[in-house]
């Protein structure tokens, strides 16, 4: 026989049991836009502001992106991967180019500015971190993988 001491016990503890899924079934419910996409608009300032923090080569520049044509969602830092990925791609295009003009400083500015790259976190902890490993490899002459890259991922007329 339960006493009036167990079935309030009983109740409570049920209670506190369900107090959590109750918080997270209200919190799916709310009517905010912190779930991690952003719109173009956000997207786009994004990638601005952390391109300003990445120079180029001299002539070089990120230029503007173009408004998608359907509403479109991106995923939060989507702007900053994108304007770290131009940032690679015309330092290694410059690498590149500065290797076969044979002029060493210049594509020893080149290697300094992939070199900093790296140590942004979306690259340093990036599954394998292909970019160490193609830079490692450049600096031993073997350019193969720079040149995939820069023919595969790189804007053309950049």
């Amino acid at each position: 026989m339960r006493t009036g001491r167990d079935t309030t016990r009983t109740a409570r503890t049920t209670a506190l049991l369900l107090l959590p899924l109750v918080l997270v079934g209200l919190t799916g419910c709310a009517d905010d836009s912190d779930d991690g996409y952003v719109d173009f608009a956000a997207y786009e300032q994004e990638f601005h502001d952390y391109a300003e923090r990445l120079p180029l080569p001299e002539g070089d520049s990120y230029g503007e992106l173009r408004p998608p044509e359907e509403p479109t969602e991106y995923g939060v830092d989507a702007g900053r991967v994108l304007a770290l990925s131009y940032y690679t791609c015309f330092w290694t295009r410059e690498y590149l180019r500065a290797h076969d003009d044979g002029d060493v400083p210049r594509r020893d500015r080149a290697e300094g500015r992939l070199a900093d790259g790296l140590k942004d976190p979306m690259i340093k902890y990036s599954v394998g971190n292909p970019e160490r490993e193609a830079l490692d490899e450049a600096r031993l002459g073997d350019l193969t993988k720079f040149r995939q890259e820069v023919a595969a991922n790189c804007p053309e007329g950049s």
